[in-house]
């Protein structure tokens, strides 16, 4: 194991639903697939880097709306937005592919895993 994949193991992890914009706005006719590391935006100069697995497939085609689970490996400075409610854009070389909405801040269920509890 890399040290990059032992960041991703110790990340803070959420659940969030994302539609995906179609290719005439994002410029992206490829699916996304889990594993894909992105950026999340929460405000203009706010984003985080994270990796991304998709519920239930492997992949996500541009246009459609896929639940996610975002690993978050540097959660210094994410505060309150993995909050449920929060909105955000997914980014991908700086070009937006997605708008999402937080529904489920796994930070507590990552602690007690950590834990062993």
């Amino acid at each position: 194991m890399s040290l990059t994949d032992s960041l991703w193991l110790d990340a803070i992890h959420a659940r969030a639903r994302v539609a995906l914009l179609p290719a005439e706005k994002s410029g992206r006719s490829e699916p996304i697939a889990s594993g894909l590391r992105t950026h999340c935006s929460f405000g203009r100069k706010d984003q985080h880097l994270c990796q991304i697995r998709i519920e239930g497939a492997e992949t996500a085609a541009p246009g459609t709306e896929c639940e996610l689970t975002l690993a978050f490996a540097a959660p210094k400075g994410l505060g309150n937005r993995l909050a449920v409610g929060t909105d955000f854009v997914l980014l991908l070389e700086q070009r937006p592919i997605g708008n999402g909405k937080i529904t489920e801040d796994l930070r507590k269920v990552s602690f007690l895993k950590r834990l062993g509890l």
